[in-house]
């Protein structure tokens, strides 16, 4: 089910009128299990099963080590949560993905073998679900949470529905205690979250999908498109997936606005960074924080020396893994390390670049439009070849993208620009109610004028 399509607008509606119908934390938490649940299960009924092991696992991990203080079972319950999550998830995404690659090695050793497949079909969200559910024991086993002895309350932090395909990725401590707390639909800021949603709607549908269609073609067979096009793609990719994941996020936010619960922020205008560590405070804010909290730190080697630039390297390589089953993904996390270690390393050795926004912007800017291609090209040698024609560094061919498509990336990064210098969100918030109603319904008869005939699934419910 998508925030975009009818059912999503019926089922939100029905969840809403019962939730706040119902006066009793229990019967509000169940009302939300059931929905999210079935909203999970509107695409198979049989990934809920897959959503409900990984939960009972790991509460059943977080209360054996809450209630034990033996070091070495602790730290069996432990790898057991993490081994339960991480075969999950290899099973569904990386299984064929790494036959795949051993029959080709074996291949170029001169020992060809047919690979053995399982050829299942990818959950929606299963890394980001999956990854929620292990930050929970992890964060009892550190001692950051105590265990929940309700196991309500642990299904429903794994499978809450606003966030549960594309994230934000919920830590334990973030969510848990809101489920303590007796609202009432007083407290719902109600035009923030309806005006975030059509902003988020607005960025999805209009937006990310209109791109998509655009540049599809040239991803497609990047090698009979000349430069300018190529360029073109990339920086419209970088815009489609930008407004598709952080239009996700912001429906996300507001949903769980509506039933009183407040969602980490997972974007803060990412493609204005002026550095690799600035983009990676801003962009997907939650994985960046995961990551850097349960693996980077987490790697055996020393964090000093050398050692931080392999960890990093280690932890970037991961990113990228996570990302997608394929080697061009694993490019892509690698080179955005690249750029971390060389900022790391010009500031341990006294080098601190000050340059003006401008400068600063363009170089991380054009990095990671060229870095990008890893990401969306699908394979490495197609990503090569757009990267190389781009440059000119490759034959590009002749078809051409036009005019047009250069006059919406103007705009939208005019608008973009503008969004956040101004704080037109916050202008809006400002009016008198009957302006913002006014404003709303304007905004809503523009999304459904101009977006695409069809539904586009969001592109991070592939990961």
């Amino acid at each position: 089910m998508l925030f975009t399509e009818g059912a999503f607008a019926v089922l939100l509606a029905v969840l809403l009128l019962l939730y706040w119908w119902r006066q009793g934390l229990t019967q509000r938490k169940l009302i939300l299990l059931a929905g999210s649940y079935l909203f999970y299960g509107w695409w198979d009924w049989r990934f809920c099963g897959l959503l409900l092991l990984s939960s009972v696992v790991d509460y059943a991990a977080a209360l054996w080590l809450e209630d034990h203080r033996d070091h070495r079972r602790r730290r069996l319950a432990l790898w057991l949560s993490i081994a339960v999550n991480l075969a999950i998830l290899g099973s569904f995404k990386y299984f064929d993905f790494f036959a795949e690659s051993f029959a080709e090695l074996m291949q170029a050793l001169g020992l060809p073998m047919q690979p053995w497949l399982i050829a299942v079909l990818l959950p929606p969200g299963l890394s980001f679900y999956t990854f929620q559910s292990m930050s929970y024991t992890l964060d009892v086993y550190d001692g950051r949470v105590r265990a929940r002895r309700s196991l309500l309350d642990v299904l429903l932090y794994v499978a809450f529905f606003p966030q549960l395909v594309a994230g934000p990725i919920l830590r334990a401590g973030e969510f848990l205690p809101q489920l303590d707390r007796r609202m009432t639909a007083a407290d719902v800021p109600l035009t923030a979250c309806a005006l975030l949603f059509l902003v988020g709607l607005f960025k999805k549908t209009v937006v990310a999908d209109n791109i998509g269609l655009a540049i599809d073609p040239v991803w497609a067979a990047p090698e009979q498109y000349d430069s300018g096009s190529l360029w073109l793609a990339m920086l419209l990719f970088r815009i489609q997936l930008y407004c598709d994941f952080s239009g996700y996020s912001e429906m996300a936010i507001a949903t769980a606005g509506l039933f009183g619960f407040r969602l980490p922020w997972n974007f803060d205008a990412p493609l204005l960074a002026r550095n690799m560590a600035d983009y990676w405070r801003r962009w997907h804010i939650t994985l960046a924080a995961w990551f850097r909290d349960y693996v980077y730190f987490r790697l055996p080697f020393r964090q000093e020396g050398w050692s931080v630039y392999r960890n990093l390297a280690i932890t970037m390589a991961l990113v990228g893994l996570w990302h997608g089953a394929g080697w061009s993904f694993v490019v892509w996390g690698l080179a955005q390390g690249a750029g971390l270690v060389l900022l790391i390393a010009l500031r341990r050795n006294g080098i601190r670049l000050k340059l003006p926004f401008a400068a600063a912007f363009a170089i991380t800017f054009t990095y990671g439009t060229l870095c990008i291609s890893f990401f969306r090209a699908g394979s490495v040698g197609r990503a090569l070849e757009a990267i190389g024609g781009s440059l000119a560094l490759s034959p590009a061919g002749t078809a051409t993208l036009g005019w047009l498509p250069w006059l919406a990336f103007a705009l939208l990064a005019t608008t973009h620009v503008a969004w956040r210098r101004w704080r037109l969100g916050e202008r809006i918030l400002a009016l008198p109610p009957l302006w913002q109603a006014l404003l709303y319904g304007a905004a809503a008869a523009v999304t459904a004028g101009l977006m695409p005939y069809g539904t586009r699934p969001f592109y991070y419910f592939q990961f």
